[in-house]
């Protein structure tokens, strides 16, 4: 199951440590020298979404969770064109932790940059929580996503 992953458990514990932040980045992906990078988001409509999706990867294992808060950061990463991350290890972080084979989560990634590059604000998709289209999209790439990972990869870990 997807809780004895010892590096979603780091990230659990840090967060219980630091309760202000969103998300860290450990050092491997940071590059001046800190033990982490720490994630949070002033936006409050983000930082619920962000938090509830957060919480729903860390507590079920839920991999589409896992991906949209992924792509989440990575998105924050590109907006404050953050020199010092290098997209493949954050990608990597995220892969280890929820245990997604690397280049699935990648192929689910490039969707969702898709749908961001389509949209006028350019927004990652837990700025878009409840619209229906919103919903709709979810549901689509909840199908893409299934079928990426398996017809039941988001139960069985």
């Amino acid at each position: 199951m997807i809780a004895c992953c010892l590096q979603l458990r780091l990230q659990i514990k840090y967060l219980k440590e630091y309760p202000a932040f969103d998300y860290l980045i450990f050092r491997s992906n940071y590059a001046n020298g800190e033990k982490f990078a720490s994630l949070a988001w002033r936006d409050p409509v983000v930082g619920v979404s962000f938090r509830k999706h957060r919480d729903n990867a860390m507590k079920s294992g839920d991999r589409f969770s896992a991906a949209l808060i992924c792509d989440c950061v990575l998105w924050d990463i590109e907006i404050r064109k953050a020199a010092d991350f290098q997209r493949e290890k954050v990608v990597g972080q995220f892969s280890r932790e929820y245990q997604i084979p690397m280049a699935k989560l990648e192929l689910v990634l490039k969707e969702m940059d898709n749908f961001r590059a389509s949209e006028p604000n350019q927004l990652p998709l837990v700025y878009y929580n409840p619209p229906i289209f919103c919903m709709l999209l979810m549901f689509f790439l909840s199908f893409f996503f299934e079928q990426t990972f398996g017809l039941y990869a988001r139960r069985n870990w």
